[in-house]
This record gives C-alpha cells, sequence and structure tokens, in this order.
C-alpha cells in the first residue's frame, strides 16, 4: 500500500507517514518498530473520523490495527 492509493481510499483524513511521528510515538512511550513494525501509516482520532475510516479499510481489504494513545483516544495504523 502507497501513500497515494491509501489517499484515494481515505479521501477526508488526514494520514500521517509513521516515520514523521517520531516525537508523537516517543512522547506516547510506544516504540512502532516493535509494536507494528509493517505499518507505514498512521491515522490520529483527532484528525480522522475513525468509524468511517475503519469501514473504507475493510472495504477495500486493507490491513489495519487500532490503539489507544495516553489519553485514551483512538489511532489506526497500516
Amino acid at each position: 500500500m502507497n501513500y497515494t492509493k491509501l489517499q484515494s481510499i481515505l479521501l477526508n483524513h488526514e494520514i500521517w507517514y509513521i516515520e514523521d511521528l517520531e516525537v508523537v510515538f516517543e512522547a506516547m512511550d510506544v516504540n512502532p518498530e516493535t509494536l507494528f513494525p509493517q505499518a507505514k501509516f498512521a491515522l490520529f482520532e483527532y484528525t480522522a473520523n475513525i468509524k468511517e475510516a475503519i469501514e473504507l479499510l475493510n472495504k477495500n481489504n486493507v490491513q489495519w490495527e487500532v490503539h489507544l494513545d495516553e489519553e485514551g483516544l483512538q489511532y489506526i495504523v497500516i
């Protein structure tokens, strides 16, 4: 899955590259390389409609995982 393809599926969602979120994951005390080593992208509940994103990802057979941040907000890794 590349960014362009994912963006075409999730038109109204803010998609982040995991490699660009080092400071975010460090603040959450999360090591993305060990927790979700295959993931390349992330969506956060505060910038995306998680329920809608999950429906679209499932409809397009995209593998994803949901996790919670320290505030209890969901984020999806793809």
